[in-house]
């Protein structure tokens, strides 16, 4: 059973360029890889305690884990808000004084990241429990 978090702030602080991300603090960056590893849970429904992963994770699934880490981090360090409530009341763009930022129409923020996910978890998926039923009857 590899142990959690599968990876660290400095994992993350090597991979990304993003300056902003590098200087994040390691309390932020360790919230933002729990939040990584609970979707990666969650969408392969596998916790990776089996004893075949006795050796460690495998590289696939700590790469989607910086992919995510990283992409949580560059969501709240941007401002994701401001660019939510934009798509929720409609607005394309908006100005500020002398700052402006638009908003493209259907812009989703994880709709590369999950094909790239995807194609990296999708191996790991486990199906799902279908349950059975035991009956024992005895004569009475």
């Amino acid at each position: 059973m590899a142990a959690r978090p599968w990876i660290t702030p400095q994992n993350v602080r090597d991979y990304t360029d993003i300056e902003a991300i590098k200087t994040r603090t390691d309390e932020k960056l360790k919230i933002d890889i729990a939040m990584a590893e609970r979707y990666i849970i969650d969408y392969t429904r596998n916790d990776f305690t089996d004893i075949k992963y006795a050796s460690g994770i495998p590289g696939d699934v700590m790469n989607a884990e910086l992919l995510l880490a990283e992409a949580f981090a560059k969501r709240a360090i941007s401002g994701a808000k401001q660019a939510d409530a934009l798509i929720k009341t409609g607005l394309k763009s908006e100005t500020y004084d002398e700052y402006s930022y638009s908003v493209s129409e259907g812009a989703a923020s994880f709709d590369v990241e999950s094909q790239i996910l995807a194609a990296l978890l999708d191996a790991y998926v486990l199906a799902p429990d279908k349950g059975s039923i035991r009956m024992r009857l005895r004569k009475l």
